[in-house]
């Protein structure tokens, strides 16, 4: 996890640069004060002709790599090289063999080389290294959003794990290429390269680049050859090797591929079929045309991220593979889009180091945005940025950094709700800001004016200044350059004698931390009728107070009217503006916010009516929002409601609607629903639905319920409702389905899912199946994936030891309250009995304590646990 006390200020006491020319011409590289890497060296081409080995996980190589000194003459170069056997080290000499290097193999980590002479930046010089990778016997690692930094991963290379594939795949990013092939492997450099990979000829390969051509060789092996010609940073290079079908798509000229695993092969498009849409959309957008030469998408195995945009050649998670009939509940569409949106953020320009990673990701977020706003409509990229908004507050509440920042003690540190979350909403308040236009032509000579280079923040800046004229400092300096959020404290009052309206805004952030901020709001003033007053004001102090001129007093104003501000507010509207702006106001924010207000009043007419609206509103997340907060008075009265609700349940077009409104019908506890269900169960083709219909059943009757479920154990796609009814209704024989459930769950939220559902299951019985949960607990909790998979785990032992906790609370309140000798002797019985499982929970917990090393889950856990 992210240091939760990183500073931007230099320490009194932080080790100072060392001066330049102390350095000399046989440094190649140093660590400056600020833990970044000044390199003297530059990577020009890479070569690498690689095979496998299955048996031990190994990758035998040898990497042909050119490079040229970055300015100042040296003959050393420091190539990272992570965990090899080194076999040679050449120089490649076209006058005569090749002439062995010294080197000097620092720590398993860097080869530190001695060049033949001391080369000038007008020479390029090319060197052989002969290797082998040894992935696995790597010290683990990893991050939040990338878990684990071995580079290079076997999967299932034995063959022995049932129902999964063998595959080879790469995660390069952030510094973990080079645990597979020897380079420089920092953003700032740029290389073209080539890759031959030598593969068994049943296995379908892909690479960045072009598949120039595929021999095969005499032993049963085939050699494919991969180029790209255009250069790009080592972190992106990427290989995979497995039993794919490849379904081919096309964009224009350019190849556009999707590699499924065969089972998929007639969802490929189905799953990734918008593709050449995205490639529309964007290229139109930013005036820049995709600049790689060609597209390709892949889903594998057990993958330690959710995705990555690895050039030409993008790696997904298996959570992204599905059947066609799922994609009705869910869809990848805006991992999809955040992928290739980086080909020209990311890929194309790149951030000159990780401190600047915001200049990838942030735009990759919004990237997302763009194309449910282009594909849905903006009330869908609105709904996405309030998400992400949201998830970067919470984040917020712990830590607070800088958007750049040097201070970060490993790159991982850098992936987080700033550099993806908070970042998409500063681009979009720079949109708002700029205006659609000068928006997207900044991006345009941003795009153009840095193409294969790294860069800084200050370069976007610089583009958007270029083309709009206006002094953007102030905007870089706040958003990007400093931590934390406006806090507004937002009042209003009208002044009936002089005809004013007035707005009060006080900015309640701690500025001794945190800016104040410059900000240019728009206000809407909503008179009688249909008149609307646009205003724009700039807030520039910690209090100000704003003056419009009305002859009556409006009946709402709106301020933040585009609903774009990044930041936390509390705005002391009256209740009747709050119902004006739900009426009136036209964007999703302003709907949502006054919900969120209205929601807690009082049951009255007008509420219900508000509600009532909601409910028919044509934005899925609004009608979704009435169906969760309706507030019931009697049934008799919410006729109407009930009523709109069962039309909702069969018709809805969205799938999760549909099942909130089956969901809010089980709520009233008349079983002349369960037939309504079990009919919506028969015929809706979502699995949303029908695992929320057939949980349903089973609260209205458990009886119908449980028939219902034991026809479904088999059916994957609704095993948890099938478990959700086990837990409350299931004898004791139904442990052996969760057992089952969860061995063979491929999804980890799902796994998830199985290990809460369990816990609630076991403490129904006695301590043999209590025991029997346990074990499962304790062995996911050691051995569970992904790493979150061992959280939900000792939140499932945690849950067991609730339940004694809760037994032995109520227990002793009834020891107290009698007086009755034999009841209380009953009683110091069962209070004895309960302690000794308390113990033998504490000792399971105790043990995952003891065995796990991971110290990010065990923070991780703990936090989740204190909340």
């Amino acid at each position: 996890m992210p240091n939760e006390n990183e500073s931007s200020n230099e320490s009194e006491d932080s080790p100072k640069p060392p001066k330049l020319e102390d350095l000399g011409p046989k440094v190649d590289l140093i660590e400056d004060y600020r833990g970044t890497r000044t390199i003297y060296n530059d990577l020009i081409h890479t070569e690498l002709k690689v095979k496998f080995d299955w048996e031990n996980a190994y990758l035998n190589g040898t990497a042909r790599i050119t490079l040229s000194p970055w300015y100042y003459p040296t003959n050393k170069l420091v190539l990272d090289a992570k965990g090899f056997d080194i076999h040679s080290v050449a120089l490649e000499s076209p006058k005569a063999a090749a002439p062995d290097l010294e080197y000097e193999y620092v720590d398993s980590l860097q080869l530190h080389i001695t060049l033949d002479k001391t080369y000038t930046k007008e020479e390029e010089y090319t060197i052989v290294i002969g290797y082998t990778a040894k992935p696995n016997e790597l010290p683990k690692g990893g991050g939040v959003a990338i878990t684990d930094r071995k580079g290079l991963y076997f999967i299932n290379p034995d063959g022995s794990e049932e129902g999964k594939p063998q595959q080879i795949w790469t995660q390069g990013e952030p510094e973990s290429s080079s645990c597979w092939f020897p380079t420089i492997d920092s953003p700032n450099q740029n290389t073209s390269q080539e890759i031959y990979m030598t593969v068994q000829d049943k296995y379908v390969t892909l690479s960045n680049g072009k598949l120039m051509s595929s021999t095969k060789n005499q032993d049963g092996t085939r050699t494919d050859y991969w180029k790209q010609e255009l250069p790009h940073a080592p972190y992106l290079f990427m290989m995979g090797v497995g039993e794919f079908a490849v379904v081919k798509d096309e964009w224009k000229d350019l190849l556009v591929d999707y590699y499924v695993e065969p089972e998929y092969e007639a969802d490929a498009k189905a799953i990734f079929g918008k593709t050449p849409k995205m490639l529309d959309l964007f290229t139109e957008q930013l005036g820049v045309p995709y600049p790689w030469d060609k597209y390709s998408q892949i889903i594998v195995r057990d993958y330690v991220s959710g995705a990555m945009e690895n050039t030409g050649a993008v790696v997904f998670g298996e959570f992204v593979q599905a059947k066609t009939r799922d994609l009705i509940d869910f869809n990848s569409e805006q991992i999809i889009a955040h992928e290739l949106y980086h080909h020209w953020f990311g890929d194309l320009v790149t951030c000159e180091s990780w401190a600047n990673l915001p200049l990838n990701e942030s735009f990759a977020t919004y990237g997302e945005c763009l194309w449910l706003e282009s594909e849905y409509g903006a009330y869908e990229a609105d709904h996405e940025l309030k998400n992400k908004m949201s998830g970067y507050l919470r984040e917020a509440e712990r830590k607070q950094v800088d958007m750049i920042r040097f201070y970060h003690d490993q790159p991982m540190d850098m992936f987080d709700g700033h550099s993806y979350n908070k970042g998409g909403c500063i681009l979009h308040m720079l949109r708002m800001h700029l205006g659609d236009d000068a928006f997207f032509d900044g991006l345009k000579t941003y795009l153009n004016d840095n193409r294969h280079q790294s860069v800084e923040i200050h370069n976007l800046r610089l583009a958007m200044e270029k083309v709009s004229g206006q002094d953007l400092n102030w905007f870089f300096n706040q958003w990007f350059l400093a931590s934390g959020h406006p806090d507004l404290d937002i009042s209003y009052d009208y002044d009936a004698e002089n005809k004013v309206s007035k707005v009060m805004i006080k900015q309640m952030q701690d500025t001794d931390k945190t800016p104040v901020y410059r900000l240019p709001l728009k206000v809407d003033l909503y008179m009688d009728g249909d008149k609307v007053m646009n205003e724009t004001i700039l807030v520039t102090q910690k209090e100000q107070t704003f003056e419009f001129k009305a002859d009556t007093e409006p009946l709402l104003v709106n301020v933040d009217a585009d609903k774009a501000l990044l930041g936390t507010k509390m705005d002391n509207k009256s209740l009747d503006a709050y119902f004006v702006q739900f009426d009136r106001a036209p964007k999703y924010l302003d709907k949502v916010e006054a919900l969120e207000v209205i929601k807690g009043e009082e049951r009255s007419d007008r509420v219900v009516k508000v509600f009532m609206d909601a409910l028919n509103n044509d934005f899925w997340s609004i009608r979704n929002f009435a169906i969760r907060n309706y507030k019931f008075e009697n049934w008799e009265k919410d006729a109407d409601f009930l009523g709109a609700l069962e039309k909702i349940a069969k018709n809805d077009p969205k799938s999760r609607v549909r099942a909130a409104a089956i969901s809010k019908l089980s709520k009233t506890g008349d079983k002349k629903y369960s037939a309504l269900f079990k009919e919506i169960f028969e015929k809706d083709q979502s699995y949303r639905v029908m695992n929320t219909a057939l949980s349903s059943v089973g609260e209205l009757d458990a009886e119908e319920g449980l028939a219902m479920a034991e026809q479904q154990e088999d059916n994957d796609n609704l095993l948890m409702s099938v478990l959700s009814v086990y837990k409350e209704h299931g004898d004791a024989s139904k442990g052996a389905v969760f057992e089952r459930a969860y061995k063979t769950a491929k999804d980890g939220g799902d796994k998830w899912g199985i290990l809460s559902n369990y816990s609630d299951y076991i403490v129904r019985f006695d301590d043999k199946t209590v025991d029997s949960g346990l074990a499962l607990f304790e062995d996911a909790a050691l051995t569970g994936s992904p790493w979150w998979v061992k959280m939900g785990a000792m939140q499932a032992v945690a849950n067991v030891m609730g339940h004694y906790q809760k037994q032995e609370e109520e227990l002793t309140e009834k020891l107290e309250g009698t007086s009755d000798a034999a009841e209380k002797t009953k009683l110091t019985d069962k209070i004895a009995a309960i302690a000794k499982r308390q113990q033998v929970v504490q000792g399971v917990m105790g043990n995952i304590f003891a065995k796990n090393k991971d110290e990010r889950l065990m923070r991780g856990f703990q936090n989740m646990m204190s909340q």
